[in-house]
């Protein structure tokens, strides 16, 4: 899962470093370098998931989130480039020509990683506050059980005569 970040992040820098052949080099360095360090910073992201010692479940959300916020800004351009074109499909180079169209998806991506780690955190705290409380209700059993005997007990000495046993009062007060 952690490759699949790296691969999202790799391949949508590669797209604004292709968009950026096709640009004015001015415009590249105004709008493309935070795309840029973006997509860079999440190919390594990626590769870090796959060689770091964290939990299968906190990679592939993450990976999932990455996968889904790309793929949604992916259909928002999509939608926005159609919407711009009357009455057909753009042409390939107006597609080339709109280096927001990498700019976005980059932020998909980066907003669903962030998103994955935020929701994989989230998971880890739910499962360690459920471990945590069924840990305290037996606890509270436990504590329960004990108090509810020693009660009986003094409960039962409390009750009976001081003369069937001399040391009752002690006994009721140990409890």
């Amino acid at each position: 899962s952690g490759f699949v970040v790296a691969a999202v992040g790799f391949f949508l820098t590669r797209f604004t470093v292709t968009l950026a052949i096709y640009d004015d080099p001015l415009r590249f360095y105004l709008a493309g370098v935070v795309p840029l360090a973006l997509g860079l910073g999440l190919a390594a992201f990626g590769v870090a998931l796959v060689v770091a010692d964290v939990e299968r479940a906190l990679v592939r959300t993450t990976a999932v989130w990455c996968v889904a916020g790309a793929g949604a800004m992916f259909v928002l351009v999509v939608l926005t480039l159609l919407g711009s074109t009357v009455g057909g499909l753009p042409d390939v180079a107006t597609v080339r020509s709109r280096t927001y169209l990498s700019n976005f998806l980059i932020g998909g991506s980066v907003g669903g990683t962030l998103t994955g780690l935020y929701a994989s955190r989230n998971r880890r705290q739910r499962t360690a506050l459920r471990r945590q409380t069924r840990r305290l209700k037996v606890l509270n059993r436990l504590l329960r059980h004990e108090v509810l005997n020693a009660v009986t007990v003094a409960k039962g000495y409390a009750t009976g005569s001081g003369d069937d046993h001399p040391d009752a009062g002690a006994v009721v007060q140990d409890q």
